[in-house]
């Protein structure tokens, strides 16, 4: 799974939390690692609690090009605010927020891929989808990351 070297990425991303470049984004790095945490257990936990039964399956040919691109478009979709940051993230609380998301992503590996979350643009994901989707978009803010630092 491509998500255990994003955890390394972020890892690694925790000394820059503060580093800001606004011609990358609006937000700083810290931001940007804590919505990408928040979305991975957000995901997470709304799987673990669907029901198998209650999956219907269904073709978003929106989905499919963006997964087809494995690519994001930038400032076109807006975070749900349960997904939002809403005060300055801290290394330690970053951490606990990893190591939340791993446990919850390793609770995923046992279910039936008909358990599922409701995307407000791409509707219900199974599971399989789902965790291409967390890899795409912790992927699209590492690289936003990646540019904040290096100021490209």
């Amino acid at each position: 799974m491509h998500l255990e070297a994003h955890f390394e990425k972020i890892k690694y991303y925790l000394p820059h939390l503060d580093a800001r470049n606004e011609k990358v984004s609006k937000v700083d790095v810290a931001w940007q690692l804590d919505h990408s945490l928040q979305v991975l257990i957000e995901v997470s936990k709304a799987i673990l609690a669907s029901d198998p039964q209650a999956y219907q399956a269904q073709f978003n040919l929106r989905f499919e090009l963006l997964s087809l691109l494995n690519w994001f478009p930038r400032g076109k979709g807006k975070a749900p605010k349960a997904v939002v940051p809403q005060e300055k993230s801290t290394a330690e609380g970053l951490s606990t927020k990893l190591a939340e998301a791993k446990q919850l992503l390793k609770q995923l590996e046992d279910l039936s891929d008909k358990h599922y979350f409701d995307h407000p643009l791409f509707g219900q994901i199974k599971k399989q989808r789902a965790l291409r989707f967390l890899e795409m978009h912790t992927e699209h803010h590492l690289k936003i990351v990646r540019e904040i630092i290096t100021g490209q």
